[in-house]
């Protein structure tokens, strides 16, 4: 590991990881071509994979996923930066997860989600033969931050809007954004008819004693 961080410390002149991968990610831009540096993937740097895959996907899906890949990326290039691929581990990846924990800015839906995306990276990587299989078998099996996790919070879930409170907006939008507004209303409600009718399916299906037992 000293010696792999002295090697480190002459391609990169004592600079942080996260630097490393700004000038990465720019070279990449420039010369989209250029090679990772892989003699063997013990040789292939995290920063370095994550660089790679935000150049191979960024033309490929949305924008906002892009951004949120890259604040992900920033969590773990941070720690482990310098670190090859086939160091890592499911302890380093809650590692990772624990900075976004404490860093006090994601929600819990948020950190479990940069988390997957970090496995994603992985997944990637191996796809592209740039991680060991063995790697990411491993950090795939870290669950997610189960509701109430210590340090976390939960954004409290959106209340519907009354119908009356739609109907009233609608006429102060632009035709094209009320046109849209209602089309997800009826959406709304077809879907929200398509479950009583199944709730209503299952009744049926029930037994008498136990349809007595719904109706008391």
């Amino acid at each position: 590991m000293v010696q792999r961080k002295a090697n480190l410390s002459r391609r990169l002149g004592d600079t942080r990881s996260r630097e490393e991968l700004k000038r990465f990610i720019a070279a990449l831009e420039e010369n989209p071509s250029l090679p990772l540096r892989i003699g063997g993937n013990s040789d292939v740097l995290i920063s370095e994979l994550a660089a790679g895959f935000l150049n191979g996907v960024e033309s490929q899906i949305d924008k906002s996923h892009v951004t949120h890949f890259k604040l992900a990326v920033g969590y773990l290039v941070d720690i482990y930066g310098d670190m090859t691929v086939d160091e890592f581990s499911p302890k380093k990846l809650k590692t990772c997860r624990l900075q976004m924990v404490k860093a006090g800015k994601l929600c819990r839906r948020m950190v479990n989600d940069y988390t997957g995306r970090i496995k994603r990276i992985f997944a990637w990587g191996v796809e592209e033969e740039l991680v060991p299989p063995n790697v990411y078998d491993a950090i795939r099996v870290v669950k997610i931050l189960p509701k109430g996790s210590p340090g976390t919070f939960d954004h409290p879930e959106r209340q519907e809007v009354p119908d009356n409170v739609v109907a009233a907006t609608l006429p102060f939008l632009a035709p094209v954004v009320a046109a849209m507004v209602q089309v997800q209303w009826l959406r709304v409600r077809h879907q929200e008819g398509k479950s009583a009718r199944q709730k209503d399916t299952a009744l049926d299906t029930l037994p008498a004693s136990q349809l007595r037992r719904h109706g008391d």
